[in-house]
């Protein structure tokens, strides 16, 4: 079966396999990129709890309240790039204030195919840099490809 792909281009017998997070938390304000986020993780199973942040606002909130032991720390952080409040590079400073880059992974999921966000991007401290494709299957093999990372990075993933 190696080599067979399915309707995401994904390989089938590595498709079979669902590396799970048990939590992550997306920074997105496009009601239509977060409905398309939502819709891949329900899926694929890329996250067993997945809670967004449509702010800067919103994700500095997060991350005061993880720093306070209010809530849990989630595995992953999934952060745009371009919101309405500010940029997604303030909020990989912030929780790299607190978090490395091993026990908070952080995928920036842009649109921007800029070199200079990419660039900005890691320098603030992002784990992984992945560029929103506009076509949904497109979307979904980019975001999937980001947990199956994430997957590899992270000590809790639950594979079912």
């Amino acid at each position: 079966m190696r080599g067979q792909t399915d309707a995401t281009g994904d390989d089938t017998a590595r498709s079979s396999r669902r590396e799970t997070l048990p939590a992550v938390v997306y920074v997105e304000d496009s009601d239509d990129d977060a409905m398309m986020i939502e819709t891949v993780a329900t899926q694929t199973g890329c996250a067993a709890t997945l809670e967004r942040a449509h702010s800067v606002a919103a994700a500095l909130e997060i991350l005061e309240a993880i720093e306070a032991g209010e809530r849990e720390q989630p595995n992953a952080l999934l952060v745009d790039i371009n919101l309405g409040d500010g940029t997604g590079f303030r909020v990989v400073r912030r929780a790299r204030e607190t978090f490395s880059r091993a026990t908070l992974p952080i995928v920036v999921f842009s649109g921007s195919d800029s070199e200079t966000d990419i660039e900005h991007a890691y320098a603030a401290g992002a784990n992984l840099y992945v560029v929103k494709a506009m076509r949904f299957r497109e979307f979904r093999r980019r975001l999937v490809s980001a947990c199956r990372f994430l997957a590899a990075t992270d000590n809790s993933v639950i594979e079912t």
